[in-house]
């Protein structure tokens, strides 16, 4: 029998890619036709806002009524949102509308999956760890009911993994060009959502801390067409609100930040909010669910052991020599991520721990640096056990929530 060429091998990757998202569109869809409108938290201020571009137009401005808080947020997924749902609305009406800007969100987070996929394929990682990272990711339940729920992040994510798996092209290939890219991309991410700022510093300080070859060449050829993209936006709001972005209290009063935890029940609480939305969407479907003792105690667990295990097989790999390109972006994504979320929590406004989202790719390779040390045989059984967990976790979500009564804040079809 003939060897595989490499063409065959990449195929046989992308064909598992290919199964991996098939997996995570079905499960997706029927997240989005099952969840009820509104059971997730922000999703009717999202519906808002995505009605108020597809009715008026245009964008919010001082004096304008009927606001969202989400209307805070930059404009590009609402936008997207609003031209998808309007042939959806044109077709068969509202309900179509509805559903159909839910299922825009989860292609959004498919696309997401594929870049994920493409930047721990830059770590070298085993092709059985590679899979189990993104099949996790795809078939995660508080993913699946973010995703295909009415929100920005998706395409956020998208657009985020996207720009730091251009910019580690960038480096690896010293091209201004694959640098240019990334700054459209990353300026695109950052009209998607406020906290792309995470994916736009950490891709500065890797194409900063790359080659000397070139580098402040590939640092402006990123920066220039990143302002050039998202710099109007904030000039708008400073012509519409008065400063460079929307006011805190619009649509809602404010949500107060939270402080430093100062006592170990407020460590907990915040651990607890982290845990919760590294598996579960009880909060995000405000809590109309509440998990059983023995589902918390696995997802304890199981975040224990990837931390623990994952953890110190990344942190081997980490200390064995120089960084590597796509390790620092991962990495530099990942603290700027977490520390905007930490800092946003305590300072200025509660936030939940989503905000911390872009850095995913960092979680996922401890994930796979689980599933893809150790012998041949017990790699496969890691395996089969991570994706069962989630398999069994969105499951048990999706049975719970589909036939809850409607939430105190509803979205009206008509």
């Amino acid at each position: 029998m003939r060897p595989l060429t490499g063409a065959q091998r990449s195929f046989l990757r992308d064909r598992w890619l290919l199964v991996i998202l098939l997996a995570g569109a079905l499960a997706g869809a029927a997240y989005a036709a099952w969840v009820p409108p509104g059971v997730p938290y922000d999703e009717p201020s999202h519906w808002t806002a995505v009605n108020f571009l597809l009715e008026q137009h245009r964008l919010p401005h001082s004096g304008d009524t009927g606001l969202s808080y989400e209307q805070q947020q930059p404009p590009l997924a609402y936008l997207l949102a609003a031209l998808a749902g309007g042939a959806g609305r044109a077709v068969a009406g509202v309900p179509a509308e509805f559903y159909t800007v839910r299922l825009l969100g989860g292609m959004e987070f498919l696309v997401a999956a594929v870049f994920l996929w493409r930047l721990l394929g830059r770590l070298a990682l085993p092709p059985l760890a590679r899979r189990v990272a993104v099949a996790t990711f795809v078939l995660n339940p508080v993913l699946l009911a973010m995703a295909w729920s009415i929100q920005n992040d998706s395409l956020f994510l998208a657009l985020g993994f996207a720009a730091l798996d251009l910019g580690c092209r960038a480096l690896q290939t010293r091209s201004t060009g694959a640098a240019l890219t990334a700054g459209v991309v990353a300026g695109a991410a950052a009209l998607a959502k406020q906290n792309a700022l995470a994916v736009v510093i950490a891709v500065v300080i890797v194409l900063l801390a790359g080659p000397a070859e070139r580098r402040l060449a590939r640092a402006a050829s990123y920066l220039v067409p990143l302002v050039v993209i998202c710099g109007w936006w904030y000039v708008y709001n400073i012509v519409a609100f008065g400063g460079p972005l929307p006011p805190r209290d619009l649509g809602s009063a404010p949500f107060p930040a939270r402080g430093l935890p100062a006592s170990p029940h407020a460590v907990l609480e915040l651990a607890r909010g982290v845990v919760t939305f590294l598996w579960s969407p009880t909060e995000y479907w405000r809590n109309v669910i509440a998990s059983p003792a023995v589902i918390d105690a696995a997802v304890v667990a199981v975040t224990a052991v990837v931390l623990v295990v994952g953890g110190a097989r990344v942190i081997r790999r980490l200390t064995a020599g120089p960084l590597t390109q796509p390790q620092l972006a991962i990495v530099m994504t990942a603290a700027v991520s977490i520390a905007g979320w930490f800092v946003t929590l305590t300072w200025f406004t509660a936030v939940a721990a989503r905000y911390g989202y872009l850095a995913w790719p960092a979680w996922a390779w401890l994930i796979a640096a689980l599933a893809g040390d150790g012998r041949t045989g017990g790699r496969r059984v890691v395996a089969v056990a991570l994706v069962g967990f989630v398999l069994l976790l969105a499951g048990w979500a999706l049975w719970s929530v589909h036939d809850v009564s409607a939430p105190a804040v509803q979205i009206d079809l008509g």
